[in-house]
C-alpha cells in the first residue's frame, strides 16, 4: 500500500475523480452519457477538467480514466490535463503500462493507497482518506474517521 503524505499549501486544491473512459464507445450507451461519440466525449471531459483545476492543484483519478492499451492515447489524454500531479490507481479496465509514457506529473499508485492529508505549516493530519478503483468492505481507522473514496461504481 502507497502512502502518500500530502501537504495542502494555501490556494491549492485536492480533486478525486474516476472512470472517465476515455476512448471506450459502448460506455455512452450504458452509463447514458450525453455525446455523439467518443471524440466528443473526451473533448467534454478534458475541457471539464481544466475550467475548475488549477495548475498547482493535485488531483486524483480512482481508476478506469482510459480504456485503450495504448501508452501513446493515454499520454496524449494526460498532457492535455492541468494539475501539478494526477495520481492514478489503476481500474479493472486499464493496465499499469498504459501509462508508461506519461510525464512525471502522472503517477501511478498501488490497488489501495492512504493518503494523510495536511495543511501547509502544520504537522496534524487533518484526514486520512484511503483510495482504491472498488469500494473496500474495511479499511484502517474507519471508526475514527477515515474514508474510502473509490470510483467504480457509475450509478
Amino acid at each position: 500500500m502507497d502512502k502518500l503524505n500530502i501537504t495542502l499549501q494555501e490556494g491549492q486544491k485536492l480533486w478525486f475523480t474516476s472512470d472517465q473512459h476515455f476512448g471506450h464507445r459502448n460506455v455512452l450507451r450504458f452509463c447514458h452519457r450525453p455525446f455523439e461519440d467518443i471524440k466528443q466525449m473526451g473533448q467534454s471531459i478534458i475541457n471539464n477538467w481544466n475550467s475548475v483545476v488549477g495548475d498547482d492543484d493535485i488531483c486524483f483519478i480512482l481508476g478506469d480514466m482510459c480504456w485503450w492499451e495504448s501508452r501513446h492515447e493515454v499520454k496524449k489524454v494526460t498532457d492535455k490535463l492541468k494539475g501539478k500531479n494526477i495520481y492514478v490507481v489503476p481500474g479493472n479496465h486499464c493496465t499499469r503500462r498504459s501509462y508508461e509514457l506519461c510525464d512525471e506529473r502522472v503517477i501511478l499508485l498501488d490497488d489501495i493507497s492512504a493518503i494523510y492529508l495536511r495543511r501547509e505549516g502544520s504537522e496534524k493530519v487533518i484526514k486520512e482518506i484511503f483510495v482504491s478503483h472498488m469500494p473496500l468492505m474495511t479499511w484502517p481507522h474507519r471508526e475514527r474517521g477515515s474514508i474510502n473514496l473509490f470510483g467504480h461504481i457509475h450509478s
